[in-house]
């Protein structure tokens, strides 16, 4: 299954989420937008099920796989 649909949590720090074809990608409160590499699709549906994403994240997500900053050039242009 190809999950495409940005996800909105009651989250105190991950603003929403969403996971494409291995590619999880993850907008902070307060620290910007990321794209996390090689999530598996049951990592991401566990993530998805988790009752504290934040929690989830950092146990499962964070540091585990290869990440980057999305940079956006029209901000930068600006």
């Amino acid at each position: 299954m190809t999950h495409t649909t940005t996800n909105k949590p009651a989250s105190s720090w991950i603003k929403d989420y969403s996971w494409h074809k291995d590619v999880l990608y993850v907008t902070f409160k307060n620290n910007g937008e990321y794209e996390y590499y090689d999530v598996p699709e049951p990592v991401y549906d566990l993530f998805e099920k988790s009752y504290s994403k934040g929690s989830f994240f950092n146990k499962n997500i964070r540091g585990q796989y290869p990440y980057a900053k999305v940079i956006c050039v029209d901000r930068i242009a600006a």
